[in-house]
């Protein structure tokens, strides 16, 4: 069901329609990622492609990762209206924000059309106790510096060797180990990804070793945004996406599945099409200005 908004609206007005649905969609503790995509991958940068294959991208996949903690809705001030907030790790450290709107427009980067994307994730079995437990852990953290272990080092005896890396700073915060270790604190615990993860080794043994073999031990945690993204106990609640430089132009999807904006990679990960809602309706609202 297609819906279209005609009238004229502000940069404001539009926003706050944007805000409504994150708001009636997500609950406390679910992760709102930021993925940014271009139409294709940066060809010319082989070394980075063949380490991105090491962390489970697909060779064609050319996404971008922020991993952030939806923790509820709050007024701006007095008599203001609700405004959906989050918690994120990021260079500036780890901070408790309104969602911005810039995640939600598209841009020109390199040659290429950057296009932005929301998308809400959400663990249907999660009840109000752990959910509760997601966010007080996220809140505990607040403050904290932003730990980059995005860097190529810190994995590298994970993806090439198969062994069990240096324990990680527990000073510090990175986007993703927010989320990781929040769920942990609500009782989650994670399968290796071998499949997308090609540790070399550790194939021989069905996991890195010093790793216990039926789960990830976090304090040496070798998975990434996406790999949380690709879990079958999660699924995508909604799906913002920006088809412009204005946040008018922005797209609702409801239960789009993982990965709706590129088929391709939708089938060379395995994700199906709103496996849990195959009956649920998949509504699109563009908020026209």
């Amino acid at each position: 069901m297609l819906m279209t908004e005609t009238s004229q609206l502000s940069e404001r007005q539009s926003l706050q329609r944007l805000y409504e649905p994150i708001m009636q969609s997500a609950r406390p503790g679910d992760v709102l990622f930021f993925i940014s995509d271009t139409t294709k991958p940066a060809c010319g940068n082989y070394l980075s492609r063949v380490y991105r294959g090491w962390l489970g991208f697909n060779w064609n996949d050319a996404s971008n990762w922020h991993t952030t903690l939806y923790v509820g809705a709050k007024k701006e001030s007095k008599g203001g209206k609700y405004r959906p907030y989050i918690i994120h790790s990021h260079q500036a450290g780890t901070t408790e924000n309104l969602v911005p709107p810039g995640f939600m427009l598209s841009k020109r980067q390199n040659g290429q059309t950057q296009s932005g994307r929301i998308e809400i994730l959400q663990n249907p079995n999660l009840d109000d106790g752990q959910r509760e437990n997601i966010v007080q852990y996220c809140r505990t953290q607040l403050g904290k510096p932003f730990d980059d272990d995005e860097r190529w080092s810190r994995n590298l005896v994970t993806y090439v060797l198969g062994l069990k890396s240096l324990p990680r700073d527990s000073a510090k915060v990175s986007c993703h180990g927010l989320a990781f270790e929040a769920y942990a604190r609500a009782g989650l615990s994670f399968p290796h990804q071998l499949s997308t993860a090609p540790n070399l080794l550790g194939r021989l043994f069905g996991h890195p070793l010093g790793h216990p073999p039926d789960r990830v031990d976090l304090r040496s945690n070798y998975l990434r945004d996406h790999q949380l993204y690709q879990n079958p106990l999660f699924e995508v609640v909604l799906a913002l996406s920006g088809g412009g430089h204005s946040i008018r132009e922005t797209k609702i999807e409801r239960y789009p599945g993982k990965y709706s904006w590129d088929a391709a990679l939708q089938k060379a990960y395995g994700c199906s099409v709103a496996p849990q809602h195959q009956t649920a309706s998949r509504d699109t609202l563009a908020v026209a200005g």
